[in-house]
């Protein structure tokens, strides 16, 4: 069986295949890296838990478990550890874990400095209504809550900022260093990457404290370049 007569990754995906918005088919798979791969995978079995209770139809059963059995087979042919795209983060950041965030189309921002470092400081679990409904999820709302404490004094509303965990602006330290390589040297990895990034939402840090972003579409391929 040839990968086009497979599942698409959508339908193994099912409610959660927003998550893969920026990977456009199967072939797409050999650049995503370890992280992400067993991460689909995850999402993959859950979903098919779901199905054998609601539609356990030999046949669409037998076509999942193949599309599955192919997910397994790019996991292990892959061995290198590549940043999370940010809508397959799952338990990414970790307290005290340095991350950098990007303020720069922030509005209220005076600093000359696009990106900054900071540290974990929270990790909690919250609810947002707005989430419950546009999220596709079907954890109701329930999101990780995380606030990392910024070096940079002189923000409008203080030095810290709440994030959820897919927000693209927060990129773990170590994986930041990986994107700004990648823009030279695994341009097919980035362009995946920058594509799962974009949103049309406000980050936490606006609504919360009455701010605005630039409302600019977000261009993660510009905003590396400028650190």
């Amino acid at each position: 069986m040839t990968e086009q007569d497979l599942p698409t990754l959508s339908d193994l995906l099912d409610k959660n295949s927003f998550r893969l918005q920026g990977i456009s088919g199967w072939e797409d798979l050999s650049h995503l890296g370890t992280g992400n791969l067993r991460n689909i995978l995850e999402l993959v079995k859950g979903n098919g838990y779901r199905m054998l209770m609601e539609h356990p139809q030999k046949s669409e059963v037998a076509l999942f478990r193949q599309g599955m059995q192919q997910l397994e087979h790019y996991l292990k042919q892959s061995s290198e550890l590549k940043p999370f795209l940010p809508r397959l983060r799952m338990e990414s950041f970790r307290h005290a874990e340095e991350v950098m965030v990007y303020l720069g189309d922030t509005q209220g921002i005076t600093s000359k400095e696009s990106w900054m470092q900071g540290i974990i400081i929270g990790v909690e679990k919250s609810y947002k209504q707005e989430f419950a409904a546009t999220s596709g999820s079907s954890k109701n709302g329930y999101y990780w809550r995380l606030t990392a404490q910024l070096n940079e004094e002189n923000l409008p509303w203080g030095n810290t900022v709440s994030f959820s965990t897919s927000e693209p602006r927060v990129i773990p330290a170590k994986e930041f260093t990986y994107l700004k390589k990648a823009l030279t040297e695994d341009p097919c990895f980035l362009e995946i990457y920058c594509k799962n990034a974009r949103r049309d939402w406000e980050p936490i840090w606006c609504t919360e404290n009455s701010l605005k972003s630039s409302g600019l579409e977000m261009d993660m391929q510009t905003w590396l370049k400028k650190q």
